[in-house]
């Protein structure tokens, strides 16, 4: 059952890294960062800030914004294309 799980696995990562291009696969990358600074955002804003939440926090912040540099000038709809090639690589 676990080689079965690593087996998948796998293969789910070289179709996401086949589906790509470096540069994709970059704008996928700063997409998942993003998502993740806005979920730990949103869960600030309900819950406690604790120093280790602060931290990532922070830690997502400059991630982020060291990920996401070559996109921050992108129009919109270019970015919508890379957007929708990452979540359909998802799927």
């Amino acid at each position: 059952m676990i080689r079965l799980k690593q087996v998948v696995i796998l293969s789910f990562s070289l179709i996401v890294l086949s589906a790509c291009s470096s540069k994709d696969t970059q704008f996928c990358t700063c997409l998942k960062t993003s998502e993740q600074l806005n979920e730990l955002s949103n869960d600030l804003l309900t819950t406690t800030i604790t120093e280790a939440k602060a931290k990532k926090l922070v830690r997502l912040k400059k991630l982020k914004k060291e990920q996401c540099l070559e996109y921050v000038h992108m129009d919109g709809q270019a970015m919508l294309e890379r957007k929708k090639a990452c979540l359909s690589v998802k799927k």
